[in-house]
């Protein structure tokens, strides 16, 4: 048997993929499964205490900083014993911990020292988003058995199944998903998991009664390189599973009362025939789901294809344009124009179909000019708020430079750290620095706010990170006065004033 757990941070409004399709991967070969979701268990003994803040989108409470060490201290060390002793205590003899992102990194560096000690016979596995970079620091540093870099739908069973060597596994990608085996969350309540608030702050005003939601992956990878996402580090290759297969899991999802979906592709529309053909059997067997949302692209679609959007019952698209200047577009390789923006933008909205407008605020090259074009882009479309059709424009963080980006990995900029360790580009007579960054953040909500758009985070604490969080007004000296090369090995990113999510010089990240 296998205990699957999922541990902090991630979104709670749906259950976690990772442990329905690994779930169902293992019971296809005949192996038992258990299903835990540590991440949901924290939120709802915090949301209403002390500490509730830490399900905020840009909250580093539990992951980064003096806020974690003091968190760890009055809180979560506590229960962290407490998980430790019901995963030694369980009679599987296998434990799968899936990190869905880097925020979930010292949750695992604190979590598995206690489970060994408990249990050092039960086999560790991990997985996840962040395990590609992190592979060998975890494997340095003890914290699992099998450290699986890819995906682990066909790898799992065989380790348990054919007891294979522990060590790093290095995965293929899966080419055909139709042949991979539906999700299975036998054990996890869906009424738990707060739809449409992966931060599920709203639960603090009062219980509301929440529709079951839940998540489902069309496809994997993207068609897109944009300079600024890692998705291509772990998934080089965009694959889709067929219209029919997507289907039917999501009547399986449907005969246990799911009556919303969330799609986490990143993007529904990566494939538009593949996509059409689902609109089809959708809306042939009489569009039955309430409410179908998920992430797209901009891109030229024919006119037939929003009419199939409405009648299957999409009522939401979360699409990033992370810039509304077309030149800062290109540089990310964001590959569509302002003309394709606004038409797409005016089609959706004919078809009555909201948009959540995805942004990247800091990207290193832009420049002054480029935020202007931003702030009157919003200007001139106030119109388009409240929903009409866009539903809000979703500013997140400011600029984090991900490790497996081509931003990093390419060396596409000259990047310097300040005496804050805030990463510094400079363009022009200009210099990008987090204080610009945080300004123009600011900025941004500000106008947006005033034209009527929502700002609220679509993302929650998961998804994709795009943000250095915000520390309040920091006295920055000018950046040019201590500039030093990124790439300088005597910075240290395991400070606890720099955190998981900004140490690209560790060893384990310099041979992307």
């Amino acid at each position: 048997m296998i205990l699957l757990c999922s541990i902090p941070k991630a979104g709670i409004n749906t259950p976690s993929l990772a442990l329905g399709y690994l779930s169902g991967a293992c019971k296809e070969q005949g192996i038992d499964v258990a299903l835990r979701d540590f991440n949901l268990d924290l939120w709802e003994q915090t949301i209403h205490g002390k500490w509730w803040e830490m399900w905020k989108e840009s909250d580093t409470t539990l992951y980064k900083g003096l806020n974690f060490t003091k968190f760890v201290k009055e809180y979560y060390g506590e229960v962290l014993d407490g998980w430790a002793k019901e995963i030694a205590d369980h009679e599987a003899e296998w434990v799968g911990i899936s990190c869905f992102s880097y925020r979930s990194l010292p949750t695992l560096k604190l979590l598995v020292p206690l489970i060994r000690a408990l249990a050092p016979n039960k086999k560790i596995i991990v997985g996840g988003a962040p395990i590609p970079t992190y592979a060998e620091w975890i494997k340095k540093n003890n914290l699992a058995d099998y450290i699986i870099v890819g995906e682990g739908d066909i790898i799992l069973p065989r380790i348990i199944n054919e007891n294979l060597s522990p060590g790093i596994m290095h995965v293929e990608q899966i080419d055909d998903l139709d042949a991979l085996p539906i999700p299975d969350y036998d054990g996890i309540d869906f009424t738990k998991y707060t739809p449409g608030d992966p931060g599920g702050l709203y639960m603090r005003d009062k219980p509301v009664i929440k529709p079951i939601e839940a998540g489902i992956m069309g496809s994997r990878g993207c068609v897109r390189k944009c300079t600024f996402c890692d998705v291509e580090h772990y998934w080089p290759k965009f694959r889709w599973r067929s219209a029919a297969n997507i289907y039917s899991e999501m009547m399986r999802l449907y005969n246990t009362g799911v009556r919303e979906i969330y799609f986490y592709d990143s993007l529904m529309n990566g494939n538009q025939n593949e996509f059409e053909a689902l609109l089809d059997i959708i809306i042939a067997d009489g569009s039955r789901f309430n409410s179908i949302k998920g992430l797209a692209i901009f891109k030229q679609q024919p006119k037939r294809l929003y009419a199939k959007m409405e009648k299957a019952c999409i009522k939401q698209l979360s699409i990033g344009v992370e810039s509304f200047s077309e030149p800062m577009r290109t540089s990310m390789r964001k590959m569509f124009s302002n003309e394709i923006m606004e038409e797409n933008i005016a089609n959706y909205q004919e078809c009555n179909i909201e948009l959540v407008l995805l942004m990247v605020i800091g990207y290193p090259s832009e420049m002054e000019h480029h935020h202007k074009e931003n702030l009157k882009w919003i200007n001139d479309h106030a119109h388009m708020s409240k929903s009409n059709p866009i539903r809000r424009i979703e500013i997140g963080g400011t600029m984090l430079i991900l490790p497996g980006a081509p931003v990093f990995k390419n060396t596409m900029f000259d990047f310097y750290t300040d005496e804050n360790n805030d990463w510094v580009v400079k363009n022009e007579d200009e210099y990008n620095t987090h204080d610009v960054r945080t300004r123009r953040r600011e900025e941004t909500e500000d106008v947006c706010r005033r034209n009527g758009f929502m700002t609220g985070s679509v993302y929650g604490s998961g998804g994709v990170m795009i943000g250095d969080h915000e520390r309040g007004s920091v006295d920055y000296m000018r950046p040019q006065d201590k500039l030093i090369p990124l790439r300088i090995e005597t910075l240290n990113f395991e400070s606890d004033d720099v955190g998981w999510e900004s140490d690209p010089t560790r060893a384990s990240h310099q041979n992307l």
